[in-house]
Order: structure tokens, then C-alpha cells, then sequence
């Protein structure tokens, strides 16, 4: 019993964590302050780390099971972060950066794998501009979708396992 207080101590932890993480980047980003994704996600990785090491002092005894734990607050970070970034900059739900030949070296790489799942799933459609440009295109709720329900049901399978 008191492990399952403990995992939801935690899990709660990472919550709260990726909640602010998400306003804080909105801040920047309206204040056009530069991101960088790399140190942002070090920085974040060994917050949740170190949170997992607190709560891990307390989990008896700390098995396997137990580190299923660090992927799982991963993802639930990721949902939490991206949702709480969108409406701290009042974008729709499924806001994830730009389409894959807009995007640049400042927008996340998470978030543009997605874009090419994406394209990928709508077979790598090109259409032609009315410059005559060609670009790939895939429904834009498409990123989101795949990504929110890749990390749901990867957070609920780890949740059962652990």
C-alpha cells in the first residue's frame, strides 16, 4: 500500500514538473527567447530522475518492476508538457510545430518523428503549390493523435507491467 502511495507521489510529481515546464517554454517562446530542446530535455530528464530517486529510497524492495517507472513518467511527461505548452500559448490541442518541410533546427525532434509518421501513414502525399513548390501534406491533427496515443497507451501497458 504504501508503494502505491509512493508511485502516485511520483507520478503526480512529474505532472506538476511538466505543467510549469510547459508554461515556463511558452514564457520563452512568447518573449522569443531561444530554446535549446537538447538542454531542456537534459535538464527535465534528470529532474524526473532525481525525483525517481527520492521516491525510489522509499519503494520496498525495488525490483525491475520498479525502474518501469523512469519510461513510463517519460511519456506522461510528454502528453502533460505538449498539452500545457498549447494552452499556455492558446493553441488548439494538436498544435505540434510545423509541417515537415517548414520545420528547422529550433523545432523538437520528438515532435517532427511524428510529422513523419505521419506523412508516412498518408503514403508521403506531395502536392504542388501554386508556385509550383512541392510539399509533403498529412492531416494536421494526424501528429497528435499518433503521439498522444502512442504515449497513453505506452504509459497504460508499462503501468499494468509494473
Amino acid at each position: 500500500m504504501i508503494n502505491t502511495i509512493i508511485v502516485i507521489a511520483y507520478l503526480l510529481g512529474v505532472i506538476y514538473f511538466a505543467l510549469t515546464e510547459g508554461k515556463s517554454d511558452a514564457f520563452k517562446i512568447s518573449k522569443n527567447i531561444p530554446i535549446d530542446h537538447v538542454d531542456a530535455w537534459i535538464k527535465r530528464a534528470l529532474t524526473c530522475l532525481g525525483m525517481f530517486g527520492l521516491a525510489g529510497v522509499a519503494i520496498h524492495p525495488m525490483t525491475f518492476r520498479t525502474f518501469l517507472l523512469l519510461p513510463m513518467a517519460a511519456f506522461l511527461f510528454s502528453a502533460v508538457f505538449r498539452s500545457s505548452l498549447n494552452d499556455a500559448r492558446g493553441k488548439v490541442w494538436f498544435y505540434m510545430g510545423a509541417y515537415i518541410p517548414m520545420r528547422t533546427g529550433k523545432d523538437s525532434w520528438y515532435d517532427g518523428a511524428f510529422h513523419w509518421i505521419a506523412w508516412a501513414f498518408t503514403g508521403f502525399t506531395i502536392i504542388t503549390g501554386p508556385k509550383g513548390d512541392r510539399y509533403s501534406t498529412y492531416p494536421e491533427r494526424l501528429p497528435a493523435i499518433l503521439a498522444y496515443t502512442f504515449e497513453v497507451l505506452t504509459f497504460t501497458a508499462l503501468l499494468t507491467l509494473s
